[in-house]
């Protein structure tokens, strides 16, 4: 039954001065199944990574989201290898993995 699963939580910048106007933030969240008392239940295991909304198209901003997931996925030594594949095709399923783009040589 060991799983994993990505959870996605939309809330506001809590550091913006702005209220309602604040820009929404997902947030990748790892969650573990786990049989407790002989019932399944989702574990947190941590917060992945963060990314602005308005900001989902912008190839720094997806790397920095990417960079940021694989440090801490890198982090969780009770991970395998395959379960760090799977877990981050769940995550290019919202956010896509930044390609790197080769210059032509002049």
């Amino acid at each position: 039954m060991p799983g994993f699963e990505i959870a996605w939580n939309r809330r506001r910048l809590a550091r913006c001065q702005h209220g309602e106007r604040a820009p929404l933030v997902q947030d990748a969240i790892l969650l573990e199944r786990v049989l407790l008392e002989s019932r399944p239940h989702l574990k947190i295991v941590c917060r992945v990574a963060s990314v602005m909304e308005d900001r989902l198209n912008d190839p720094a901003e997806r790397n920095r989201f990417w960079s940021v997931a694989r440090a801490r996925l890198g982090k969780l030594h009770r991970l395998s290898s395959r379960d760090r594949n799977e877990i981050e095709g769940m995550i290019a399923g919202r956010i896509p993995v930044p390609v790197a783009v080769s210059q032509a040589a002049e």
